[in-house]
């Protein structure tokens, strides 16, 4: 839930009251299908993170801190590996 809400998911009650979905509220993604669902959102962003930060941080800074914050220098890409 902490990313939906840095990624600007927005949470709504459907079905009278019944299901909580989540619905895209940011104007930019990095690739189209991120608007699809947060999972997809989340995935195409931690790829841009790995191999293009700048884009996603331009695109969306919020989303690009919280993912910062959460790995930090953690994730080694196979390019890293082979320093």
């Amino acid at each position: 839930m902490s990313y939906a809400l840095a990624g600007d998911w927005e949470p709504k009650i459907a079905d009278n009251g019944k299901t909580f979905i989540l619905l895209p509220g940011r104007a930019l993604y990095v690739e189209e299908d991120g608007k699809n669902n947060p999972g997809e959102d989340f995935s195409n962003n931690l790829e841009y993170f790995l191999f293009n930060p700048s884009l996603l941080q331009a695109n969306s800074p919020k989303v690009y801190n919280w993912l910062r914050r959460k790995f930090g220098d953690s994730l080694i890409t196979e390019k890293d590996s082979r320093k």
